[in-house]
């Protein structure tokens, strides 16, 4: 028998994304606030390389990072109504 680790992040007590850049030539990484990574990553452009880091939008769809922060806020608003947790399954020491 297996025993299963998770590790439970309430919404609140995450305060930085890490988003890291996978052209070839780059692959930097940068640690930010959701509200920081909807600005910087506005044109879903690495800040570094300047290479894409999602597949090409239409001009009229909303940024991804930007529905991040919108869900993120609506959450942080609900909180006295709704818990909302992060769950991270973790491999048990050795």
């Amino acid at each position: 028998m297996t025993a299963e680790h998770i590790l439970r992040i309430p919404l609140a007590d995450l305060s930085a994304i890490r988003i890291t850049c996978k052209q070839p030539s780059c692959g930097r990484s940068a640690e930010m606030s959701v509200r920081d990574a909807a600005t910087t990553y506005y044109e879903c452009k690495c800040p570094f390389c300047g290479g894409p880091i999602l597949p090409p939008r239409s001009t009229k769809e909303a940024n991804p990072f930007g529905r991040l922060l919108a869900a993120w806020r609506a959450f942080e608003e609900a909180k006295g109504e709704v818990d909302v947790e992060f769950v991270i399954k973790t491999e048990p020491a050795t």
